[in-house]
């Protein structure tokens, strides 16, 4: 397996004081988000195509459905500050997934996680920045983009069940097929899907 992570690399630059409505250039936080998404769904491989649809229809259905969606408010309305915005999105996409892995029961394939995780993070930022009103700038947008990739990376490990070794030759791009083995946590009946609230600051 050779994971799929399109995600590109954020430019280095100062911590912003305070989060603003634009991007660099003046660009709109709507307009960088939307383009992000449309690269990620340009960047799916063919073969990977239809396992990637699946992946996000899926994740869209359990975040709007009656049983989650009030648990997706309340995670997103525990966020305070744009500060907090990387660490809880990066968080909310991991469970997510996981509980999309486990109502697959270990078939939904891995190798589209980390572009259908880049939907999943677009969708959380368009909705704290339209129904909470938070400022999520570029500086904001970055930083949650390496979250969410550092979290996929570390997940995708973890649902592989493959080890250090090999999983060091997949991301080289050297490694074959990794099955997956277990899900990284528990099953979707006896754990909320949008996990404990992370700790730490704003």
């Amino acid at each position: 397996m050779q994971p799929i992570l399109e995600t590109s690399e954020p430019a280095p630059q100062a911590p912003a004081p305070k989060a603003q409505p634009e991007g660099a250039g003046g660009e709109s936080s709507d307009s960088l988000l939307k383009q992000i998404a449309a690269k990620a769904e340009s960047s799916v491989p063919p073969k990977y195509q239809n396992g990637f649809h699946r992946i996000v229809a899926a994740g869209k259905k359990a975040m709007f459905s009656e049983k989650t969606f009030p648990e997706m408010q309340r995670y997103m309305n525990a966020i305070q500050g744009p500060g907090q915005v990387p660490q809880y999105v990066a968080h909310g996409v991991i469970k997510l997934l996981t509980l999309i892995f486990n109502q697959s029961k270990g078939t939904m394939p891995l190798e589209p996680v980390g572009l259908a995780a880049t939907m999943f993070m677009v969708d959380a930022l368009e909705y704290l920045e339209q129904v909470k009103k938070m400022p999520i700038d570029k500086a904001v947008i970055d930083q949650t983009t390496m979250a969410v990739k550092d979290g996929v990376l570390a997940w995708l490990k973890k649902a592989s069940g493959i080890s250090d070794q090999d999983w060091a030759k997949v991301m080289a791009g050297k490694g074959g097929q990794a099955a997956p083995n277990q899900p990284p946590a528990a099953s979707p009946q006896t754990q909320d899907p949008m996990g404990a609230v992370p700790q730490g600051g704003a």
